[in-house]
């Protein structure tokens, strides 16, 4: 049986971001196709963070490896005075290369797919004799030009950028769109590996009765969610948020702002649960500015229109004819507009299925090498 680390920090590992979601749906994939996975991690899950993982590793029959006394992360990182935001955390780089070495004394992997920049650093420079796969979950590394601020300094980006051109780092991204633009600025290694739903059961219609206009995401700047916040205040239409605990704070504090009542914020909910709760909705609007992929597109197209900004740079990772584009000055009008109408989802679904399936192709495909 294969046998491949899948490295992540559990910082990331959120049931609700788009990284933990690939951690569910690539460990549920290996698990179908008798790829054994052990999940990686730099320092113990706590709280919410080791319930998600506990609520995949037993049923997919994966491990979990952490170090046992990792180095503390307080003033671990490089800052500069004028800017806030994470620098490079060493502290975190030694975790991730101590539990790394260890494991790898103990089993031989087949692979290794990397899923947090401090993890690159780790592992590219053991030249390990299996291929390591970083995966470009962070627009940075994608958009690396992008003046849009993330919570990362200059330096952070910078510095993990140059271990993308190691010869044994293979770097692996969402679509053909971002592989050549990877190409653009020089990086040639570079291989398609689709994401591939973590929840089969967003691929189930619904009869159910619709309401209310879908947000996904944090409240951060790049995601835009005061965009979505000054829609609902012009519609009027009811306000659908899914979020982090930290997100749910902000999305309140800014219905509160703007005497908006009518809301459901649901919070690092997976599962059943979550494909209710998507399919329970009219519509869905993205306003997010820079995405790699934009994992919320292939949850909810299949089940409402989807309408996003017409600024966007993530939209070439998907045909247009699935999704209406609208802007700051019209956007209440096309979202009225598609709100109120009832037509068929067929054609959307069968995208996103045809989309599933090629990336779970693909995935098993590379890893099989």
């Amino acid at each position: 049986m294969k046998r491949i680390a899948f490295v992540i920090s559990t910082q990331h590992l959120k049931a609700t971001g788009g990284i933990g979601t690939f951690a569910k749906s690539f460990t549920r994939l290996c698990y179908d196709k008798d790829i054994f996975v052990d999940i990686i991690l730099d320092k113990a899950p706590i709280g919410t963070t080791k319930d998600f993982v506990n609520s995949f590793l037993m049923p997919f029959q994966s491990d979990m490896h952490y170090c046992d006394e990792p180095l503390p992360y307080e003033n671990q990182q490089i800052k500069e005075s004028h800017l806030d935001g994470d620098g490079v955390n060493y502290a975190k780089i030694i975790n991730f290369q101590s539990i790394f070495i260890k494991r790898s004394r103990e089993v031989t992997y087949d692979a290794v797919v990397v899923n947090t920049q401090e993890a690159i650093a780790a592992i590219a420079v053991l030249k390990t004799e299996c291929p390591v796969y970083v995966y470009t979950h962070s627009y940075k590394q994608v958009f690396f030009e992008s003046t849009m601020r993330d919570n990362c300094l200059p330096i952070y980006h910078s510095f993990y950028e140059t271990f993308m051109f190691y010869d044994n780092v293979i770097v692996a991204t969402q679509t053909e769109g971002n592989k050549q633009l990877l190409h653009d600025r020089g990086i040639n290694n570079v291989v398609v590996m689709p994401l591939p739903l973590a929840d089969k059961s967003l691929l189930e219609t619904s009869t159910e009765e619709t309401s209310g206009i879908l947000f996904i995401g944090t409240a951060e700047t790049r995601k835009r969610y005061k965009v979505f916040i000054d829609l609902i205040k012009q519609t009027g239409l009811p306000a659908k948020v899914m979020t982090s605990l930290k997100g749910k704070a902000s999305f309140e504090a800014e219905f509160a702002k703007h005497n908006i009542t009518d809301y459901d914020i649901r919070v690092n909910i997976t599962g059943v649960e979550k494909a209710d709760f998507i399919k329970s909705c009219r519509l869905s609007f993205i306003p997010s500015k820079m995405e790699s992929y934009c994992y919320a597109f292939i949850e909810t197209v299949p089940h409402m229109p989807v309408v996003v900004l017409d600024d966007q740079q993530w939209t070439h990772n998907f045909e247009p004819q699935y999704y209406i584009k609208a802007n700051k000055k019209n956007m209440s009008h096309k979202v009225e507009l598609h709100y109120d109408m009832c037509a068929p989802r067929n054609k959307s679904m069968e995208y996103i299925k045809e989309i599933n399936q090629t990336a779970e192709d693909t995935l098993i495909g590379i890893l099989n090498v």
